[in-house]
């Protein structure tokens, strides 16, 4: 129970701070189209959406949270944290049913904590999907094992209902496949992987015969391309930056690696399954950090592994442990948060502005695209969105954003 506490503490430690922020942009989008398809009877017309369809649970969560808690940032940020918190435990359960020590499973589960790359995960609500298809995806792989160890069937229907759920919460559940034909090809076990990778490939299919329907393959959002490795690889790379790459050198200079080399490539493969899904993304050459929370699990393995190797120089793995947590807390606190402040800006000023003039407005320089703008008065506002007008349009009152992101 203590370390359990331990975990809840260093889960919560970077982001308390940052529970007070207002919504950020897209936020706005996420409560529209929870108003739009969250609730029960709505859910029909979800599934005709082939873009949010793949996102229900989270607009579900919305829909809820908002019937409970209004607008009030606080209760969504409050429930993103919560999810990061059952993420951390999700962690150590994982890791120990991959055959992690318990002192391997606790260290990893602990960087996950607080390890910064997938902050905007955790702060921005808009990236909740993120949150929920990593629980999926580690409930589906958990209940696999589980099945694997103990031959009860029932475990095998719950992971392929949590792979159900993972789907509905966000395209890269598909990443959970090629590591479950690993699990069942170590066991000889390939043809009970099939449903998962048939479900995948329906999956795939429901989207890509719909994309003249679909956002993202119509806004340039993402496109089967040549520059996929390079981002799949740059991604990788950059993941481990800083602490994975100190705790490969631990791995290596102590030959602790050799002691869990299985779970060490188990590690490695869930970081690159991970990664692939949002190796197609056109605006970057690697995936975003609200992107890399999936990933990030296999990092914390890593390190938890590296962490373990310096455990009989107690000294330097006190310090090693102090540098990981100040660096990573202190780097969302410093750097991260006034990032978020600031890109929250654009969406309060426009709806300040429109809640002041109470007519219709152009937008004559937002940074953000006039859909968001439309959204925050709509939601943020509460305001009818047809106020705002594109620029050039003729309207009684200019918006223009003053300041910089």
């Amino acid at each position: 129970m203590p370390r359990l506490l331990l975990l809840a503490a260093l889960a919560v430690l970077p982001y308390l701070t940052s529970l007070p922020l207002p919504f950020i942009s897209d936020d706005y989008e996420q409560i529209a189209r929870a108003r739009q398809y969250g609730a029960p009877a709505q859910w029909g017309e979800l599934a005709k959406d082939p873009l949010y369809r793949c996102r229900a649970t989270s607009l579900v969560l919305t829909r809820a949270t908002e019937a409970v808690a209004g607008l009030n940032p606080v209760a969504y940020r409050a429930t993103s944290l919560a999810l990061h918190l059952l993420a951390v435990f999700a962690v150590l359960w994982l890791a120990a049913l991959a055959g992690a020590p318990p002192n391997v499973a606790f260290a990893a589960a602990a960087f996950f904590a607080v390890q910064e790359g997938h902050q905007e995960a955790v702060i921005w609500y808009a990236a909740v999907p993120e949150l929920l298809v990593f629980l999926c995806c580690a409930a589906t792989v958990g209940a696999w094992l589980l099945w694997q160890r103990s031959g009860d069937a029932r475990w095998y229907f719950a992971a392929l209902a949590a792979f159900l759920a993972a789907l509905a919460s966000k395209e890269s559940a598909v990443a959970v496949v090629p590591v479950l034909a690993l699990l069942a090809l170590a066991r000889r076990r390939w043809p009970a992987a099939l449903p998962f990778g048939i479900l995948a490939v329906l999956y795939f299919l429901a989207s890509w015969t719909a994309a003249r329907d679909h956002l993202h393959f119509n806004d340039g959002t993402f496109r089967i391309h040549a520059g996929a490795l390079w981002n799949w690889a740059n991604s990788f790379a950059r993941l481990f930056w800083i602490w994975g790459l100190a705790a490969l050198a631990a791995l290596a200079a102590t030959g602790f690696w050799r002691k869990h080399p299985t779970l060490l490539a188990q590690a490695f493969l869930w970081i690159g399954s991970a990664l692939v899904p949002y190796c197609f993304l056109t605006y970057m050459d690697r995936v975003p950090s609200r992107h890399t929370y999936l990933a990030s699990a296999g990092l914390a393995v890593v390190v938890g592994l590296g962490y373990t190797a310096l455990e009989s120089h107690r000294r330097l793995a006190l310090a090693a442990a102090l540098a990981v947590v100040l660096h990573n807390a202190g780097y969302v606190w410093v750097k991260k948060q006034p990032q978020f402040a600031r890109r929250a800006e654009p969406t309060e000023q426009v709806i300040a502005f429109a809640q002041q003039h109470r007519a219709p407005f152009t937008l004559e320089c937002f940074p953000y695209s006039d859909w968001i703008a439309i959204r925050a008065v709509e939601v943020g506002a509460g305001l009818p969105p047809s106020l705002v007008r594109p620029k050039g349009s003729p309207a009684p009152a200019r918006f223009c954003y003053a300041g910089k992101l």
